[in-house]
């Protein structure tokens, strides 16, 4: 096996346990107190990063992006545990602020990790198949919570445990197996080493973003609707996980096959209107079948956006440039969905939950807004 092939075998693995995790805590937690807990969890978590972001910066320096992923799967491993000894609220609150830490980092440090074993030319289609691999983990995921959420009884530490056992193997075979490629250190052409290009650059990934932005946001969004507007339980949350990977497949085939190539700049476009007409859609029609159809559509949307702006920025910068663009992009992510975060902790006290849909709808427009802004600037040079 080459080392892609490795690196896509562990963050299968390792994807697999994060969704069922992202299954069975926040709906655990929304059952056992209440959604605006959930929603101070994510703005703590962020909260941290913000805090020691230059020591992530310079963790990302000194450290291999490979060791870094694996020593996330290997302390959120060790913090799940507590879930299987007590299963208290705390033991559910601190696992989720892990999990969610670990997040961050593994979408930091897959594009490092891609960007090491991929060549140039295949950034695309390197980026499509992560984005199956992510996406098909999610289906199966989906599918394990529902089968063990159905059998009945009380599976919630057996269903810990999978996701235990999935983070110790994954870090194990990125330990192993997956070397990091020494690269150069340099922006592409000097022009692109312009301050004009960074921020056209900028405008344009964070643009981009909205839709990532959207899905993160949902994870707070969806349990709370699930449970406080269509009246169901957590095999309804597993279902739309499952939902969101059929499209997310597509989107992530259409990369691996390359259409999309040198059309990424329309593919980020017209990935902000549909998540935006699929958000509005949801949130004038309250019913499980839309639900699940836009599932589908947002999946589909925040892959395709998500394959394009990481093959851009790819083939745009080398090395630390662009592991200090990654850090800085995510930062700044962190900052905008801690900003939503605190806005949609007082909307959602004052509206019924499946207004939430028309709050992410405005987001969508506002990621249009700035991409097209960083699209349209002028600079030295192009993407």
């Amino acid at each position: 096996m080459t080392q892609f092939a490795y690196f896509v075998t562990s963050n299968l693995i390792a994807s697999i346990s994060t969704g069922i995790v992202l299954v069975i805590v926040p709906w655990k937690l929304v059952s056992s107190v209440d959604g605006q807990t959930l929603i101070y969890i994510n703005i703590f978590s962020m909260s941290l990063l913000l805090v020691f972001r230059n020591r992530i910066y310079e963790l990302l320096r000194a450290v291999q992006a490979r060791q870094v992923m694996a020593a996330c799967m290997t302390i959120t491993a060790i913090t799940l545990f507590s879930l299987i000894v007590s299963g208290g609220i705390i033991s559910l609150i601190c696992s989720m602020i892990v999990v969610l830490i670990y997040i961050y980092f593994y979408y930091l440090t897959r594009s490092i990790i891609t960007k090491g074993i991929a060549p140039t030319e295949k950034y695309g289609r390197y980026n499509g198949i992560l984005e199956m691999e992510n996406q098909a983990s999610a289906f199966i995921a989906g599918g394990i919570a529902v089968y063990l959420l159905d059998i009945g009884g009380d599976n919630f530490r057996t269903i810990i445990v999978v996701s235990i056992v999935g983070f110790f193997v994954s870090s194990t075979i990125l330990l192993v197996k997956i070397r990091d490629n020494p690269v150069d250190d340099e922006i592409v052409t000097q022009a692109k080493s312009r301050t004009s290009f960074k921020n056209r650059l900028s405008f344009i990934v964070i643009g981009a973003n909205a839709t990532f932005i959207c899905i993160k946001l949902l994870d707070v969004v969806n349990p709370i609707y699930v449970v406080d507007t269509l009246k169901e339980g957590a095999d309804v949350i597993a279902l739309s996980t499952i939902f969101y990977t059929v499209g997310a497949l597509c989107a992530g085939l259409i990369g691996a096959t390359q259409i999309m190539r040198a059309r990424e700049m329309h593919v980020i476009f017209i990935s902000l209107v549909g998540c935006f007409l699929f958000y509005l859609f949801t949130a004038l029609v309250s019913s499980i079948e839309a639900f699940y159809a836009s599932w589908v559509a947002w999946g589909l949307f925040n892959g395709l956006s998500r394959v394009a702006w990481q093959t851009i920025v790819m083939t745009s910068l080398h090395g630390n440039a662009m592991a200090e663009f990654f850090a800085g992009i995510s930062l700044a992510v962190s900052v905008l969905r801690i900003g939503f975060l605190l806005v949609y902790s007082v909307f959602i006290s004052s509206f019924e939950p499946h207004h939430s849909f028309l709050y992410l709808a405005v987001i969508c427009l506002a990621g249009v807004s700035v991409f097209v802004a960083g699209a349209t600037r002028k600079t030295a040079s192009s993407c």
